[in-house]
């Protein structure tokens, strides 16, 4: 069976679009720097220059009071940062060129 021809306008331009981005899993392979193989491609090893890698899943500081021991602006150390052989779900853009880490499985 032939590949079906594109017949108008809008059919045209949509057979030019990259696919729709999808979700894929993915597995941390090492903590720093940051790498993480993708599920479905043993092979395929994002470094952290194709991973972006939002706050929540770092090690990183904030500021807060805690009015029951009297602290007013203590810094504290949340500790966030993914490690080895966790799952994770990430999201391919700017076609799949870089990856959004969206969090982690489970």
């Amino acid at each position: 069976m032939e590949a079906r021809q594109p017949t108008g306008l809008k059919q045209a331009i949509q057979s030019m679009l990259p696919d729709a981005p999808g979700v894929v899993e993915g597995t941390v392979v090492q903590e720093a720097p940051l790498q993480v193989a993708l599920a479905n491609d043993a092979k395929m090893v994002l470094g952290e220059n194709a991973l972006i890698v939002p706050q929540h899943l770092t090690d990183h500081a904030i500021t807060a009071d805690i009015p029951g021991l009297g602290l007013a602006g203590t810094q504290l150390i949340v500790k966030g940062a993914l490690r080895r052989g966790e799952g994770v779900y990430l999201l391919g853009v700017n076609n799949r060129k870089k990856y959004c880490i969206l969090d982690r499985k489970g």
